[in-house]
């Protein structure tokens, strides 16, 4: 579950929501995947990762799952 944090921005303080979670029984066990009630996110796997950053692949953003933040309600 995320959990809610507030963040100072210049207009005063918001809260933003961090942590980006999915039912690990809807995950069918591929390296790229994106859950149903997650439109938009792509998960991957720790090797794509790995994989993307040896081929020197850019444009592209990986954040852990435990770290996003987001400023809108899933």
């Amino acid at each position: 579950m995320s959990v809610e944090v507030p963040r100072i921005y210049p207009g005063g303080i918001f809260p933003v929501w961090k942590g980006l979670f999915f039912d690990p029984a809807s995950w069918d066990g591929s390296d790229f995947f994106m859950p149903a009630q997650r439109f938009g996110f792509v998960f991957v796997v720790e090797e794509v990762k790995k994989t993307f950053e040896r081929a020197k692949i850019r444009n592209v953003k990986f954040t852990p799952l435990d770290q996003f933040e987001r400023s809108w309600t899933i």
